[in-house]
This record gives structure tokens, sequence and C-alpha cells, in this order.
């Protein structure tokens, strides 16, 4: 007689059993991912405040599903983030986080605006208890926290203006819920700083990693499947990858250089497969790189939209 065990599960056994009996119970598939982009300071007056909503898989023939104006003609839309009800895009110009409720649709309205303690947001992210974090790039240069639940009457609970940072202009941040740390890319001094959460008026940033670059920290993303921290460059063609946890002195454990000159990386975002979707606010396309990366990777292909223009907003979430 085989006696086979299967974990969680009865013990079978039979006279001549050949194998072991299977379990029919299936995995729930995994939650299906989205693609969102987002146009900025847009040539175009009618492209301003345009999104574009991708379903995955993403491939170079890919067209939007629909798309989307959430703003004014005079809004630049900078990033994305999602908590369980709300999707939020930051509008710099516009001074405004503009909410609107999940899943988003062609005819999704706003449902309210957030204002930040001073002009304007444009990193946005939120952690794994529902806080909303912005870096006020467009104004003030403070980091800003809405405490969970975020409602139409949240106001901010905490506004860091870090001293220890001589200049410091916050763009874009990524959070690693694993670690509870915020990362904030702060281009004006080609830094990533790095500050533990949660985040009190008088926080400072624990690390600060100086890159040399001609206009590093317009993005940053985390590649979870490899603990990396990724770093766009807004001026050259170069992508910058630290293991994690960064220090001070880290130096790249990668430096990703197209041979595209022209290409000018701002956000940066990950979907699960591992690819890694850069806007490039000049040339107003999406390049999405498949791993694995070195040095002398090139996007596998591009997205151009019918109207995208500037897009430095971007974001893999969920519908």
């Amino acid at each position: 007689m085989r006696r086979c065990l299967l974990p969680g599960f009865v013990l079978v056994a039979a006279l001549g059993l050949a194998g072991c009996s299977a379990s029919t119970t299936s995995t729930p598939p995994p939650t299906p991912q989205v693609l969102f982009v987002g146009n900025g300071y847009a040539v175009a007056a009618g492209n301003r405040a345009k999104i574009f909503y991708y379903g995955f898989p993403v491939t170079s023939t890919s067209t939007p599903g629909f798309t989307l104006v959430a703003g004014t003609a005079t809004s630049a839309l900078e990033s994305f983030a999602q908590d369980a009800l709300f999707d939020y895009v930051a509008d710099c110009t516009g001074g405004t986080i503009r909410a609107t409720l999940r899943p988003l649709t062609s005819a999704s309205t706003q449902a309210f605006a957030l204002t930040a303690a001073g002009v304007g947001p444009d990193g946005i992210a939120v952690d794994a208890s529902g806080n909303l974090y912005a870096g006020e790039n467009c104004g003030n240069n403070h980091i800003d926290v809405w405490s969970a639940p975020v409602t139409s009457a949240s106001v901010v609970s905490v506004s860091v203006f870090d001293a220890t940072v001589t200049t410091k202009l916050p763009q874009q941040m990524v959070i690693d819920n694993v670690n509870h740390l915020l990362y904030v890319a702060n281009y004006s001094a080609q830094q990533v700083l790095q500050y533990s959460l949660p985040l009190t008026i008088t926080s400072t940033a624990a690390v600060k990693l100086t890159i040399a670059g001609a206009n590093v920290g317009r993005g940053v993303a985390i590649d979870s499947g490899t603990n990396q921290l990724f770093v766009s460059d807004g001026q050259l063609n170069k992508i910058y990858v630290f293991n994690l946890p960064i220090s001070g002195s880290n130096t790249p454990a990668l430096t990703i250089t197209t041979s595209t000159t022209a290409q000018r990386f701002y956000n940066l975002a990950f979907d699960r497969a591992g690819n890694l979707y850069a806007s490039e606010g000049v040339g107003s396309v999406i390049s999405v790189f498949v791993p694995p990366f070195a040095s002398s990777s090139n996007p596998a292909f591009s997205l151009a939209p019918t109207g995208i223009d500037s897009p430095w907003a971007l974001n893999v979430g969920f519908p």
C-alpha cells in the first residue's frame, strides 16, 4: 500500500494507489492591474488634465481603454495614488489632490479635492494604513500627510519642513510598507531622502542619498522582486538602481543608460511581473522596460496614444 499525505486535506490511502489525489481547490486569480498615465504641463491646452487608462496586459499595440479629463485647462497632473476607495491625482498648478471614486471609468467625476498646506502637490503616495502623503514641489517645499480614512472633510494632519535639507524640492515619492520607510525624490539637490514612518512635524531625513547626475530625483520606484530602488534622471537618458537599504554614500548597483539621448525620464512604476514603466515628459511617450535589466537596457516598446502631451503622472494600480 502506498500512502500520500496532502497537507491541509484528508489522508488518502488505497491498495494499489499509483499516485496522490490532487485537491480541486483553485487559487483565486490575482487582482487585475491597470496603468494610469496623466498629462503634466501639456503644450496643447486641450491636452491638459487628460488621463489615459490601460488594462493589462500592456503590449506595444495597446491602446487606452478610455481617456478622462480630471482638472481644468490649466491643470498639471503630476502623480497618482490609490487607497481602498479613491483614485488620487496630484494637480500641481491647481494646488489640489483630486479624488475620484474607484473604479475609474470614462464617466467618472471628481468626488472631492484636498488642499495642501502650501501652493501645490507634486508626488503623492498612500501607505498600507491608508494615510495620504504629498510632496509640495510646486510651493512650500513641505511633505504633507492626511490621516486615514481620507474624506472630503480631511485636512493636513502633519506638515514636515525638514530644516536639515538645505535645498528641497520634494518631487515623486514611494513607500516601503515592509520597513515603514518613505523615499522622496529631491531633484533640486540631486538627492533621494529617506524618512521613517510615521512622520511627525519634527521628522528629518535619516538618509540623504546624493547622486551625480544632471537632473536626478524626478521619479522613484521600488522593485519588490529585487529589493532595489530605481531613480530617474529628468535630464539625461539614465535610470539609477540602488540596493536597499540605501546609505548616503551608496553608489548605484546599476546605471541604465539608453541609446536614445533625448529620453528624459520622470515618473517610474513597476507592474507585478517586474516590468518598468517610465514616463518621458519631453518625448511624450511611456517607455516600457522588460527585465532582466542591464546597463545598456533599452525600452522594449513605448506607448504614445493620441493626445499624450508631457506625461508626468504615472502609476500601475488596480481598477
